[in-house]
């Protein structure tokens, strides 16, 4: 019996303290991946939507039992570093997962302004105006809380190894078949971390947290032989909360026995008028009365908490700065300049020209320019015109002898394509300059016809696929173009007999799906042609 008095003694203090001493809540927010694609700190990682349903239970003044349920998403990207070795690797991954956790909540100043006189006011029963102390006015309005805790984390990443057109050369595979082999999904975790708990009214609350979660695994990307890591991935989840309390309670000093409301401070007044989406904010101020927001904002939301409403914001769950219309300063191609802002956001450029660059320094930027790679003339989009017959070289079948349009740059009749000799075609890789291997034997057949046959000519013209952008597409067509002619100069050719342009993505290869594998492999090409002038 005697063993039994200090847990009755517990409990009675316990039983005083109770006001709606238990919690339901949800909430809303973000999850912040730490791991190995985690740029931080020379980089803002991805931010990922997270949710949270919890059950809270208020032991006493200062400590708060808690379970919770978490699901979300972390994802973390290689382009998201400013290493160039890291971008050109190209890896990504997102991993949706589910946590469950138990979590003691400790209020170091407590939940109420004075504690014991809350708890006579509570146990006297009183109502009405004689009551000592209202009970709005023991609560705090705002406790702060430190929280830790333990569960499981149950993780399934997806990664994306950029094999788009084949092995990625960057990878070292037999790592990529370890990692596939050795990866886990659960993992226990140690939630640590703290928040506000921010009082609406006597049933609600509003609250804001962030706590890491320490994780005992280095799955949670997916990758660990891949990236030669030594250290556990971690993830941080940010969370704004509403929870409601249930349970007997009285409500001294807030009513008298005709159930009129007395002795009202202004905060008790609010709470007394309509609020649909009980934010503090009545309703017939509120801009948003089915919205919880903030008093500063009209009642409207600000969910990435950014300082800009939502209604405001451009991309409202990703927190940025005011000039960007609240969007994250991520900046892909590292020229100052925020991809938001940014009309060419992995070319590097100037502000001069929105973040584009002018490759070829002719006073055009290359997202405007149909030859960013050569410098031309602004009435001809960028374009160059050697013999100056108001034909663009790109279009001009004799670039060096003043034509006609109507003979596509020709002075006499159109230089026919050698019908007897058929054209031939090289083939790249996907969004780079690098041809496959089979490509030296066409330019050795190419050489082969051109020293067999003096008077013929060729036209080399380069081609991409449809992936990439209009001037991403245009400049790379022509380096392609370039480098092969570069190559038959280097063996021999004169220049004289050959002419080289490219066409991005405007002649793609003939194909019933053009956006299927096969066709795009196709487009990427360069065509040369044989002719006699």
């Amino acid at each position: 019996m005697k063993k039994m008095i200090p847990l009755l003694l517990l409990f009675g203090c316990i039983h005083a303290f109770a006001q709606k001493n238990w919690d339901l809540g949800v909430g809303l927010g973000g999850a912040y991946y730490i791991g190995e694609l985690d740029p931080f700190p020379d980089g803002i990682g991805l931010i990922r939507p997270a949710g949270v349903g919890f059950l809270r239970y208020q032991l006493n003044n200062t400590i708060a039992l808690r379970a919770d349920g978490v699901i979300g998403m972390v994802a973390g990207a290689d382009s998201r570093f400013k290493d160039r070795e890291r971008i050109n690797r190209g890896l990504r991954f997102y991993s949706p997962f589910l946590e469950g956790a138990a979590r003691i909540e400790i209020y170091p100043f407590g939940l109420y302004k004075n504690p014991v006189l809350a708890q006579k006011s509570e146990s006297s029963g009183a109502t009405g105006p004689s009551s000592s102390v209202p009970s709005e006015k023991k609560l705090r309005k705002i406790s702060p809380f430190i929280s830790i805790g333990a569960g499981l984390s149950y993780a399934y990443p997806y990664i994306n190894y950029q094999e788009i057109d084949g092995p990625n050369p960057a990878l070292d595979y037999t790592k990529v078949a370890a990692d596939r082999q050795n990866r886990t999904f659960l993992a226990p975790i140690i939630p640590v971390g703290g928040g506000l708990r921010i009082r609406i009214n006597q049933r609600t609350s509003l609250g804001l947290e962030a706590a890491i979660r320490i994780r005992f695994s280095d799955y949670l990307d997916g990758l660990k032989a891949v990236s030669n890591s030594k250290a556990d991935d971690w993830y941080a989840v940010g969370l704004i909360t509403l929870s409601r309390s249930f349970g007997k309670a009285k409500q001294q000093g807030l009513e008298n026995t005709n159930g009129t409301q007395t002795g009202l401070t202004d905060s008790q007044a609010m709470n007394a008028l309509p609020d649909a989406d009980r934010d503090s904010v009545p309703d017939a101020s509120d801009k948003c009365p089915n919205l919880p927001g903030f008093a500063r904002f009209e009642g409207c939301p600000d969910t990435d908490l950014d300082g800009i409403p939502d209604s405001d914001d451009a991309c409202p769950n990703d927190p940025g700065p005011v000039q960007l219309k609240g969007c994250p300063g991520s900046d892909r191609d590292l020229d100052g300049i925020a991809d938001v802002a940014d009309k060419c956001p992995d070319m590097p450029g100037i502000v001069l020209y929105e973040g584009c660059p002018d490759t070829d320094d002719d006073g055009i930027p290359d997202h405007k320019d149909n030859c960013p790679g050569i410098k031309g003339m602004p009435s001809l989009m960028g374009c160059p015109d050697t013999d100056g017959d108001g034909v663009a070289d790109q279009y001009d079948t004799c670039p060096d002898k003043p034509g006609s349009a109507a003979n596509s740059g020709c002075p006499g009749p159109i230089a026919q394509y050698l019908v007897g000799v058929p054209f031939k075609a090289l083939y790249f890789n996907s969004q780079k300059q690098d041809w496959f291997e089979s490509s030296y034997l066409t330019l050795t057949e190419v050489i082969q016809i051109l020293n067999d046959n003096p008077s013929y000519k060729i036209r080399i013209e380069g081609h991409t696929d449809n992936s990439g952008e209009l001037p991403a597409n245009q400049l790379l067509s022509e380096q392609r173009a370039k480098k092969c002619y570069d190559y038959l100069l280097q063996k021999g050719i004169d220049a004289s007999r050959m002419q080289y342009s490219g066409f991005g993505a405007s002649r793609p290869a003939p194909s019933k799906n053009p956006n299927s594998t096969e066709a795009r492999q196709l487009s990427r090409r360069v065509e040369i042609y044989f002719f006699k002038s």
